[in-house]
């Protein structure tokens, strides 16, 4: 009987073992996963955040990358408006030495003053009835002058350029950016 007793006691103790093992098993496994659910959570977050701050890293890359490429163009389309501009002011300038005579006899009509000069470069030979004076001036090339003692009228491609200037820009400027009349983005 005593067997029996110590039979049941051990019974009795493997069950009650079995049962706070059983129940500590459940509350660890609640616990896992509590604290899983957690980990997931702010790992989640975290992967989140990062994916944000690389996609930004990566969008800020790509807008430096689209800024340099627009500079680049930039440059080039204006290097390519100064290379006009070159060509219409050594245009503007042949046209002017063959013609001078002529533009400064047009000029000269317009003037209702008697005691005016003209300035004109040294190496030109003109004449014109009726101007009071012309000199001959070594710094001056490509242009003439045309003044009195009130004003002074200077011709020649800069200060045709100062008044056109931004016209002459936008015009050439238009040439480049047009694809089948219509203005394009880089």
């Amino acid at each position: 009987m005593l067997d029996k007793l110590i039979k049941k006691v051990i019974e009795d103790a493997e069950k009650k073992a079995d049962d706070i093992i059983r129940e500590a098993k459940k509350e660890l496994e609640e616990k896992y996963t509590a604290e899983k659910k957690l980990i997931d959570k702010e790992y989640e977050l975290k992967l989140q955040v990062k994916k944000e701050e690389v996609d930004k890293e990566k969008e800020r890359e790509i807008l430096n990358f689209i800024m340099e490429k627009e500079k680049e163009l930039l440059a080039l389309k204006n290097s390519f408006i100064d290379e006009v501009l070159k060509m219409v002011e050594n245009r503007f300038n042949e046209y002017l030495n063959r013609n001078m005579e002529e533009i400064i006899k047009s000029f000269c009509k317009e003037i209702k003053e008697d005691d005016y000069k003209v300035r004109i470069p040294a190496d030109k030979d003109i004449h014109i009835d009726g101007v009071f004076k012309i000199e001959r001036d070594d710094s001056i090339k490509n242009g003439f002058v045309i003044f009195s003692s009130k004003w002074e009228v200077v011709f020649n491609w800069e200060s045709v350029e100062k008044s056109i200037e931004d016209i002459l820009r936008e015009k050439a400027g238009k040439f480049f950016l047009q694809n089948n009349g219509q203005t394009e983005s880089p």
